[in-house]
């Protein structure tokens, strides 16, 4: 009997720690959200940042919920398009506010938990 309960939870443990990063969804915490606004009101009338980056940056800034895949795939091409601006522009304050930001998304800074990530609802069988 014991064998079968260890069985059973060995399952659930292995089912629960597999996340589907197209439906699984991010929160960022409020210090990870203010470091998001903080760089976007830095490059937001930029001629060297694309239009279309900046408005996923600002959605980011909003605290918007975001599919983990689409997060990660964001914080990349924010990352380069910002370092893009500040070569081209020798924006310091920038360049910091990224380095800020990705900071306190790696939880280094006051905030422990700088991410949470809200599983999808199972779909029944």
């Amino acid at each position: 009997m014991r064998e079968k309960e260890e069985a059973r939870l060995a399952r659930h443990a292995t089912r629960a720690q597999k996340i589907d990063a197209d439906t699984a969804r991010i929160q960022f915490s409020p210090e990870v959200v203010r470091s998001f606004a903080r760089l976007e009101a830095l490059v937001h009338d930029s001629t060297h940042y694309a239009p279309d980056l900046l408005v996923n940056l600002q959605e980011l800034a909003s605290g918007k919920h975001y599919p983990v895949h689409m997060a990660l795939n964001e914080m990349a091409l924010i990352t380069r398009e910002t370092m893009k601006h500040v070569h081209a522009t020798g924006d310091t304050r920038a360049e910091q506010a990224l380095d800020d930001l990705i900071s306190s998304v790696m939880g280094i800074g006051s905030d422990p938990k700088p991410v949470t990530v809200l599983a999808s609802k199972a779909r029944g069988r």
